[in-house]
């Protein structure tokens, strides 16, 4: 059984090559997947950029590439790579037969790698135009033919925008990056999870958007003299076949793009298609950067399992609170705990029952996913019961433990809403040639409602409700004062925006003109403070 199984997925491979050669493809195309163009803030005040590049593993490597262009600035022109920080990655399924290194195979065309460069340490001096400086990288090709796209060439770009009017010397960002690859090849018949999990070390907020890919003429354009605006990268939305579109890139679109997560379902067809993810950063409302992210998938056939008519599926994962959610809600203080349940029940062809291996990633895991002093940036960090990778047979549970702090909200006042955290967690099954996964991204956000920090209290019952709230409050307590009293709100600071005479133990308070966030109430007698707490509006 176990032989009819691998013949049968070789066929189809075949199949699938003979496709490509047909179309006319030379040995020297890259056969580029997706990939995108990043950058860091050096402790020197300078830029390092990174590109990754993902292909699959039928054309020609990638030991070397050009410099990436500037467009905009008003005397740069590129970024040169430093060729002895390369970094290549194999992506293929563990466990298989095949990977990207094998010889004597049409299989090595159909897995993927990851190929990492990065820049010298530049300086960006001078501030952003309103169309913000280009980063650009181009070459032939991509992974064609492609299903949904009419386009051969291949050509990658970020934008950096003005923060402030701030020159960009010394730097003062640091571009998002991401934990999810964005390739993926799968059996058509499977679900298709997709999440690029996109972070940012400022706490930046982050939106993602559907954009349209580009070609790959731009080599044949100089970036200086600077074009105005940018223009030169208008999109070309007619490089979709119909019925696709920027907005509809693939066959077997389930869900559409969540703009705040990242996150799509489509179910897998036969074919290899790409599109584009735009990923833009905002601090306080302003745009600083947008990184367009070329993703690609590649679907095949032949992925039988035993008493299933449907071919085979990504583990299921139960959502770990109430209500089907994967989100939460606590105060800084709170310990956060669940389990995440993960199942496989498909039968390989050969009578093997298939392994879950699960893996995670999240700025707030400590060391190894079990240190709770070491390894994330705001202590105490988050652990798992056991290391990762993990892998088990038909089930695999993990469990999250976490004690959050006021550690944790020491960037309360930053209008990015810092306090919540998010951790991706990856479910993978064990079919070969093409392993299924399920992405799950559970988020955390904690509020500064924490008791005993900063709070007094000297009343005997004393209660605010609802807390948070949308800003109106009702402020009770059990004894009665025969003295003159005032009831006054501030802000964190210790500024007071507005008083109160009180009326008996019974008051109502009305805040909702006031904007979102966090403030302090307080009783005052003539001599003595009865009472301090914070309060929510949301």
């Amino acid at each position: 059984m176990k032989t009819i199984c691998k013949n049968s997925g070789i066929i189809k491979i075949l199949l699938f090559t003979i496709l490509f050669l047909s179309k006319g493809i030379t040995a020297k195309a890259s056969h580029i997947l997706g990939g995108e163009i990043t950058w860091n803030c050096l402790g020197s005040g300078a830029f390092q950029f990174q590109i990754k590049i993902f292909r699959d593993c039928g054309g020609i490597a990638l030991d070397s590439i050009n410099a990436i262009k500037v467009w905009g600035h008003p005397t740069l022109c590129k970024i040169d790579i430093d060729h002895t920080l390369t970094q290549r990655i194999n992506l293929s399924p563990a466990g298989c037969l095949y990977d990207c290194y094998s010889t004597g195979t049409s299989a090595s065309g159909f897995f993927a790698e990851e190929w990492i460069f990065t820049s010298f340490p530049v300086i960006l001096d001078g501030v952003p135009p309103a169309g913000g400086w280009t980063f650009s990288w181009n070459d032939c090709c991509r992974a064609y033919p492609l299903y949904n796209l009419d386009s051969d060439g291949y050509t990658v770009r970020s934008v950096m925008y003005a923060y402030n009017g701030q020159n960009t010397n010394p730097c003062y960002d640091n571009a998002p990056y991401f934990a999810e690859v964005p390739c993926k090849a799968a059996c058509s018949s499977t679900v298709q999870y997709f999440n690029p999990f996109g972070r940012d070390n400022e706490k930046d907020s982050l939106t993602y958007r559907w954009a349209v890919p580009l070609n790959g003429f731009y080599d044949t354009i100089s970036p200086c003299p600077a074009p105005a605006g940018n223009a030169v990268f208008a999109p070309d939305t007619s490089i979709f076949n119909s019925p696709y579109s920027y907005t509809y890139p693939f066959p077997g679109m389930i869900a559409q793009l969540d703009s705040s997560t990242g996150q799509f379902i489509r179910y897998g067809g036969f074919d290899v298609s790409e599109a584009c993810v735009s990923v833009s950063e905002f601090r306080c409302g302003q745009k600083i950067g947008e990184i367009f992210r070329d993703i690609g998938f590649m679907g095949f056939g032949g992925c039988q399992v035993i008493g299933s008519i449907s071919g085979n599926h990504p583990p299921l994962v139960n959502p770990p609170f109430p209500n089907s959610t994967y989100n939460d809600t606590v105060c800084a203080g709170d310990t956060v705990r669940f389990t995440l349940q993960s199942y496989d029940f498909d039968i390989n062809m050969d009578t093997t029952f298939q392994s879950i291996t699960i893996t995670a990633a999240g700025d707030e895991f400590g060391t190894n996913f079990t240190d709770t002093v070491s390894g994330c940036p705001y202590p105490p960090c988050a652990v798992l019961n056991k290391t990762l990778p993990s892998t088990d047979f038909t089930a695999n549970n993990i469990q999250f433990y976490w004690v959050t702090s006021l550690n944790h909200l020491n960037n309360i006042v930053n209008c990015s809403n810092p306090s919540t955290y998010c951790f991706l967690f990856k479910f993978t099954d064990s079919y070969c040639y093409w392993n299924a996964s399920n992405l799950k991204e559970v988020c955390i956000t904690i509020l500064p409602c924490i008791t005993g920090q900063n709070e007094i209290n000297e009343l005997p019952g004393l209660s605010i409700t609802p807390n948070p709230s949308s800003g109106i409050f009702t402020i009770t307590w059990n004894s009665e004062l025969n003295i003159n009293c005032t009831l006054l709100i501030k802000n964190l600071p210790g500024q007071e925006l507005k008083s109160f005479a009180v009326n008996g133990n019974h008051n109502k308070i009305d805040l909702s003109s006031f904007a979102k966030g966090v403030y302090i109430v307080e009783l005052k007698s003539k001599t003595n403070l009865l009472f301090a707490k914070k309060i929510i509006i949301n």
